[in-house]
């Protein structure tokens, strides 16, 4: 019998503790005030940490795209296939850090046509370079400034399976293939350089 009394007791303060838990004294206001500030500083310093990570990550993505270039010219397939899968690590980082908040938690996605419309900047591999202005309603204008000025070469957008299809001269034959790294960044294929031959990147919104 005292056996059972004292296993009773023991259980009920268990049970207890939770509730002792959940009646815990609450911070006075100006210490909370305290706390909320130091979680909104941490997620600003975390979220600036993110983006700077990424922007060097793009920049070495550019990088190794220049050096993926001269390899493969110098005949040295191993060594491209090798920079192609760097290139591909870094992408796939970039892509991790823009899809999960400061908990791991996936965010919702944004919708990528919407993202797409405005203007790009662009370059390619082969020294290519200019803007992309994406309208809504799948027309795009290219402006070349490099190496050669175009100031007017049209061509079409769409969405498939998450790339964005760029036809040029609506030319089937002719139709480049990106992905989103970054909701401001975008890097692909083209039909006239190859495998990771472009890297782009959107211009702030004019207000």
């Amino acid at each position: 019998m005292r056996h059972l009394l004292i296993l009773a007791l023991a259980l009920v303060t268990v049970l207890a503790l939770p509730l002792a838990a959940a009646d815990a004294p609450k911070l006075p206001p100006k210490a909370q005030e305290v706390v909320d500030k130091l979680e909104k500083s941490e997620a600003k310093l975390t979220t600036d940490y993110k983006k700077s990570v990424n922007t060097e990550r793009a920049k070495s993505i550019s990088d190794l795209q220049k050096a993926q270039k001269d390899v493969t010219k110098s005949g040295d397939l191993d060594g491209a296939l090798a920079i192609k899968k760097q290139i591909e690590e870094l992408q796939a980082k970039i892509a991790a850090d823009e899809e999960t908040d400061l908990l791991g938690n996936k965010n919702s996605k944004a919708d990528p046509a919407k993202l797409l419309v405005g203007k790009w900047d662009f370059i390619k591999t082969n020294g290519v370079a200019g803007t992309l202005d994406f309208k809504a309603d799948g027309n795009c204008i290219a402006t070349i400034t490099a190496p050669v000025a175009f100031p007017y070469v049209p061509c079409k957008w769409e969405m498939k399976e998450e790339k964005v299809l760029l036809t040029w001269l609506s030319d089937a034959t002719k139709v480049d293939s990106l992905v989103f790294t970054a909701a401001t960044k975008l890097a692909g294929d083209t039909h006239d350089v190859g495998k990771n031959s472009i890297n782009a990147t959107k211009q702030p919104v004019e207000k």
